[in-house]
């Protein structure tokens, strides 16, 4: 009887079969990965930039003019590398939370994801920002506005 009470408890006491650290681990490894895709993103857009700017990659837009979209890729790298480290602040508030607060690690959370969406939308608005500038170049820098010149002609 009591070779069998030890064995369970050794088992029991085992660091590797807990089933709350698995739990607990998930979150994190969930979030890293939004960072990876997220900086992948970005930094795929920012090399992108660099060769068209170094002409690598032939492109009718003059390289002053991919400031802008650069600096927006940039923005979504530095947004996810904040997120990271909010990333951190969720891992740490899941190891170290008391067994009585179970939920003070949502704000971290939050942060995370705002961190992720606005990374997300600047890389969306470089996109944007790039593919309008090819747009211009293709049409030989000149833009029909419509109505816009009638507001400047007295």
């Amino acid at each position: 009887m009591g070779n069998e009470y030890k064995a369970v408890h050794e088992i029991i006491d085992e660091p590797g079969s807990s089933t709350a650290v698995r739990g607990d681990t998930s979150m994190p490894q969930v979030l890293m990965l939004g960072f990876r895709y997220l900086a992948w993103l970005n930094g795929v857009g920012v090399l992108l930039i660099a060769l068209s700017a170094l002409g690598v990659i032939p492109t009718e837009v003059p390289s002053y003019l991919l400031r802008l979209p650069l600096i927006a890729f940039l923005c979504g790298l530095a947004l996810t590398g904040l997120g990271l480290l909010w990333v951190y602040m969720v891992q740490a508030s899941l190891l170290l939370r008391a067994p009585a607060r179970r939920r003070h690690h949502w704000l971290p959370v939050i942060c995370v994801l705002g961190c992720y969406c606005a990374s997300m939308a600047v890389f969306i608005v470089g996109c944007w920002i790039l593919v309008g500038m090819g747009g211009l170049a293709t049409d030989g820098w000149t833009h029909d506005f419509g109505w816009l010149p009638l507001l400047f002609t007295g």
